[in-house]
């Protein structure tokens, strides 16, 4: 089991007090970082699939659903090529770099009920995922996902209605996800959460984006972890974006800056929280537009470890 919970999470050189797997007639010691590396594991997966919402929701909104997408003056977000529009679908095609990595494959978002306009309240916004792929530039590793996810517009309105009407827009997100790691192996996660945008002040640049839990016991994901154990996924404390757009433009980027997420194969447990930096070898909190990643813990045996993840 020691060995399990920290291949879920991130590939991890040998952690003496916990894993019987590394080698032990290694003659020289290994000198430990602190930095844990985003790849196919469990940990980058729940990342990725939650920033997928994040560049679909800025490509449907920012191109008017896929009218506008022709548009030279609208920039499509990282990774998009295209928004294809037939048979009243939208398709977001990916196949181009963001960041440190390569984004591929599709999402296609549908309406129900299908004369539906997404400002409306109780809108269902349904998207397919058709083996999106993230490939890690670092290492390359890739991730594929494949499943229905439902997102509802619980209270109506639109993201820049939250500046310009003051409105906290509220979307609910249900369905399962299927990921394929770089093992071969595919695991069914649930997902049961909730995305509220808000600005207190009706700026764009205060506008924040909070990622909770929507379930009993603010439980968030069941699921399958890569290498075939059961898991539970809490989140205690909402995760917080913040708008770290320097234009005042809506669209972000978002960074997350606080929050905390706990990620259970009992009997042992990962923490991971937004919010940090890794400066001089030390992970240190920051709970700003400077955060760069996370603060992972493991619990395990009793045993406890901490590294740095980037987002």
């Amino acid at each position: 089991m020691n060995t399990r919970l920290l291949n879920l999470a991130v590939t991890l050189v040998c952690l003496a007090v916990t894993l019987n797997s590394c080698k032990k007639d290694e003659e020289d010691p290994v000198v430990q970082s602190n930095i844990a590396e985003q790849g196919s594991n469990d940990e980058s997966a729940r990342d990725e699939y939650d920033k997928s919402l994040d560049n679909i929701f800025e490509a449907l909104e920012s191109t008017d659903f896929g009218s506008r997408s022709g548009d030279s003056a609208v920039v499509l977000p990282c990774g998009v090529v295209r928004i294809d529009t037939t048979g009243g679908k939208y398709t977001i095609v990916y196949g181009k770099n963001c960041g440190r990595k390569v984004l591929s494959g599709s999402v296609t978002a549908s309406m129900s009920p299908s004369n539906a306009k997404w400002r409306d309240k109780g809108t269902v916004l349904r998207l397919d995922y058709s083996n999106y792929t993230v490939k890690f530039e670092a290492n390359g590793q890739t991730l594929v996902f494949n499943g229905s996810l439902y997102v509802t517009n619980v209270n109506g309105g639109l993201i820049f209605e939250t500046i310009i009407g003051g409105k906290t827009i509220i979307h609910k997100v249900r369905g399962a996800i299927n990921v394929t790691f770089d093992n071969g192996k595919t695991r069914l996660w649930n997902v049961y959460k909730k995305r509220t945008y808000h600005s207190p002040t009706s700026k764009f640049g205060d506008l924040t984006l909070q990622l909770s839990a929507d379930s009993a016991g603010n439980i968030a994901e069941i699921g399958t972890n890569r290498n075939g154990d059961q898991f539970t996924t809490t989140i205690p404390i909402p995760y917080l974006m913040k708008n770290c757009n320097t234009s005042g433009h809506w669209t972000g980027p978002y960074v997350l800056t606080q929050g905390k997420l706990v990620y259970t194969v009992a009997p042992n447990s990962l923490t991971a929280e937004p919010g940090y930096a890794h400066v001089s070898g030390s992970i240190v909190a920051r709970n700003d537009c400077n955060a760069t990643g996370y603060k992972l813990t493991w619990v395990i045996g009793g045993v406890t470890t901490e590294k740095f993840q980037y987002y």
